[in-house]
């Protein structure tokens, strides 16, 4: 948070910001990582958006955010009853 001095009253006010992403910005210049997806050597910028465009990821937040939301909404396709019990026999089989 941050205050300014009213001219008028003397009291202080809080500054809200319009941009709250203003100032908190981070340009990636110097790159030199091993990619957690396909264990690729990345040494430049340009490598990390080639990378990225080829395996569908991406660097921002609100994109993860979004992906998040839709993996946790998704409904999991487990099956039927029956299809769920014949599984867990034939494991249960396969162990003994």
């Amino acid at each position: 948070m941050k205050w300014r001095q009213d001219r008028e009253t003397g009291k202080l006010v809080e500054v809200v910001r319009q941009d709250p992403y203003r100032g908190h910005y981070l340009r990636i210049s110097d790159v030199d990582f091993i990619s957690p997806v396909d264990g690729s050597h990345i040494g430049s910028r340009q490598q990390l958006v080639d990378h990225n465009k080829k395996h569908g990821v991406s660097n921002d937040l609100d994109s993860l955010r979004e992906q998040t939301q839709r993996e946790m909404q998704r409904v999991p396709n487990t099956g039927s009853r029956e299809d769920r019990i014949a599984a867990i026999r034939e494991t249960i089989e396969k162990l003994q």
